[in-house]
């Protein structure tokens, strides 16, 4: 996921092939132009935004003017759509180490406030297998795919597969531990180089 996002925002170059953003090749801008180019067109949110969790992302927003003297509802969704208003696209990459339910209601607050943006698309990253595979990880992905296809946001869910130095450390650190630990004996991925 770092790389993908590393060459959409031009962070990084492809070794090979080309990165083609609304029509224009990004490989082949000069760094200013790219610089342009990402401020007007790319836009990132970070997995840390540290907000609140069992707040909803306006309830977010307005605790913030709270501490600014400004409590005014109707301005604080226009600043949450704000965001996302005149986005062509969103690729959603966060993935939370731990059982995903933040994942799941951060998921959910995106695409409510990506309709009522109007966001052109939403591209959802996912994981090979995850409909298939028991582990609460996969299954809050499985909720985040429900959740995006409900939405009534024009949308795509991309599952990838993940990296044998991930499956290695997953199976690895059971092992190195003092007391035996059970693994589930039906445990399958599919890695890629």
């Amino acid at each position: 996921k770092t790389t993908l996002l590393n060459l959409v925002d031009g962070l990084d170059r492809p070794t090979s092939g080309r990165v083609v953003i609304l029509d224009r090749d990004t490989t082949r801008l000069a760094p200013d132009e790219l610089t342009t180019f990402r401020r007007e067109h790319i836009g990132l949110i970070f997995q840390q935004f540290h907000l609140i969790p069992y707040l909803t992302a306006l309830e977010n927003v307005m605790l913030a003017q709270y501490y600014h003297s400004q409590t005014d509802r109707e301005q604080a969704e226009r600043a949450l759509e704000a965001v996302l208003e005149g986005v062509d696209a969103v690729i959603h990459l966060a993935s939370d180490k731990g059982v995903g339910d933040a994942d799941v209601t951060g998921t959910d607050r995106l695409l409510a406030a990506a309709e009522r943006a109007a966001t052109g698309h939403v591209v959802v990253i996912s994981i090979i297998g995850c409909d298939r595979i028991p582990l609460p990880f996969y299954a809050s992905k499985v909720r985040i795919e429900e959740l995006t296809r409900a939405s009534r946001v024009p949308w795509t869910i991309v599952r990838v597969a993940q990296f044998h130095s991930f499956v290695e450390r997953l199976v690895a650190t059971p092992a190195g531990l003092p007391l035996p630990i059970p693994i589930i004996a039906d445990l399958r991925f599919q890695p890629v180089d």
